[in-house]
């Protein structure tokens, strides 16, 4: 399935946060882009003040996939991608 569901959830203070936004599957089926306005002001809030991050992959006919990411830097990194 080209269309996916992907949900997004933020560790903040010991409590996830849970976002869900729409992805897009690449033609060569190894990426998938997350498209939707995911950086609202609360989602951005989260997502700077995160010390862990895990973004579930829903797709119909393949399955879950759930990926986990540790956020030091993320508040960096996402300011130096904002001002390029």
């Amino acid at each position: 399935n080209d269309n996916l569901t992907v949900d997004l959830s933020f560790l903040v203070h010991g409590t996830y946060k849970k976002y869900n936004s729409s992805g897009v599957l690449s033609s060569d089926k190894t990426t998938v882009f997350i498209i939707g306005d995911i950086l609202h002001d609360g989602c951005i809030d989260d997502f700077k003040a995160c010390t862990s991050m895990k973004i579930r992959i829903n797709d119909d006919n393949c399955g879950i996939e759930i990926y986990e990411f540790k956020m030091s830097g993320s508040t960096s990194a996402l300011n130096f991608v904002n001002n390029q």
